[in-house]
């Protein structure tokens, strides 16, 4: 029964991990791009606008899952052996990074979808958190059922986080 279970968590785990790598690598990286200086990046955001450059934005949130793409990584296989306090931590990484990309991000929709995502992974991070698989205790029934719930809840969450990168990667695949 659990075998089944820790299958398709760790199918789970490796779709969302691909699900963020992917948002990573749809930005368009084959043009140079100039690197802030020092008393750039000590600027207050930039301001959203809904006719803020698209391209620009994305290509803001893309760098920062891409510096997160080894701990996503990291986090998922930690999670998938069972360790997910460890999962849990790294993707603070992840969601810090997110964050400070929506400070950059300069066109509106490109901003709400940012969030979005953000805020998937943040619930993401929760539910991930409440799983306990160490302390589990298969001959308590009550105990059963409550971990099948909150494992039914961090899939739905999941899916969450995956459509809400397939929405961020549509977005910014018009770009």
């Amino acid at each position: 029964m659990f075998s089944l279970s820790g299958r398709r968590a760790s199918a789970f785990f490796a779709t969302v991990a691909l699900t963020v790598g992917l948002a990573a690598c749809s930005g368009d990286t084959t043009e140079e791009t100039e690197q802030p200086t020092a008393s750039q990046e000590s600027e207050a955001p930039a301001e959203t606008t809904d006719t803020g450059d698209v391209a620009e934005s994305c290509d803001a949130v893309n760098e920062a899952l891409s510096a997160q793409a080894d701990a996503l990584q990291n986090a998922m296989t930690s999670a998938t052996s069972g360790d997910t306090q460890i999962a849990v931590d790294l993707i603070d990484g992840l969601i810090g990074a997110l964050n400070e990309a929506e400070g950059q991000v300069t066109n509106a929709e490109v901003k709400a979808a940012t969030t979005e995502l953000r805020t998937t992974f943040e619930e993401f991070q929760t539910a991930l958190a409440e799983l306990d698989f160490e302390n589990l205790d298969i001959t308590d029934e009550a105990s059963v059922e409550e971990f099948e719930k909150l494992a039914g809840d961090f899939e739905e969450i999941g899916t969450q986080v995956q459509e809400a990168g397939i929405a961020f990667d549509e977005l910014c695949a018009t770009a």
